[in-house]
């Protein structure tokens, strides 16, 4: 469904010209500029924008990772379990779904700011099927169930995007398809996972030893 939609809004962004500039976009949107004590942040330059996302990005994490470990997160859990059950101990799951959809939102919506004040522009296509795919790829790659393997994930896919594209941007897609593929067979529960075993398997050498 959530791919869907985001097909439709591409579509209707494409169709609403007069409001979005159709194919092209909005362009020429300038950057973010603002004084923090201080110092000259300019959102269109690489190295302070670099500095400010990188702020943000781990904020957003520890705020999540601290979310995630108290009792929020707890009964979150409990709800992706057994919903029913949870229900029944008193807790309002369609609710608290609703508020972690909404929180989920809100942060994707400052990521998409933060990336029309880098780039200068929105295009439709960055609603379409293919950004939408790349996102779960992100998380695939990275490990579900972890905060930082999406953000691994998403550093690896893009930096992958930018290098392949360079030289036949055509192929991308294809081989996003085949790495989304060979992750979930080789490695379900990401890259962070082989993290996992190697420290698994070290500690068992060294009980062994």
């Amino acid at each position: 469904v959530t791919l869907a939609l985001g097909v439709i809004c591409q579509q209707a962004a494409v169709s609403w010209s007069s409001v979005t500039g159709g194919d092209s976009g909005l362009i020429g949107i300038p950057p973010i500029e603002f004084e923090v004590a201080g110092w000259h942040v300019d959102l269109g330059q690489d190295l302070p924008s670099y500095i400010f996302v990188s702020a943000i990005v781990a904020v957003a994490v520890f705020a999540l990772w601290s979310l995630s470990r108290g009792r929020w997160g707890t009964v979150l859990t409990a709800i992706q379990d057994n919903e029913t059950r949870a229900a029944a101990l008193g807790h309002n799951a369609p609710l608290r779904l609703l508020i972690t959809f909404i929180l989920s939102a809100a942060i994707a919506g400052l990521a998409g700011a933060l990336y029309v004040c880098m780039a200068g522009l929105v295009a439709p296509d960055l609603s379409g099927l293919l950004l939408s795919t790349e996102v779960i790829v992100w998380v695939a790659v990275g490990g579900r169930g972890t905060l930082l393997g999406p953000v691994l994930g998403a550093i690896f896919i893009q930096r992958a995007q930018q290098t392949i594209s360079s030289f036949n941007p055509s192929l991308w897609p294809l081989l996003l398809g085949c790495v989304f593929v060979i992750i979930v067979f080789v490695l379900p529960d990401g890259i962070l996972s082989v993290y996992a075993r190697l420290k698994s398997l070290f500690k068992g050498w060294r009980r062994a030893q």
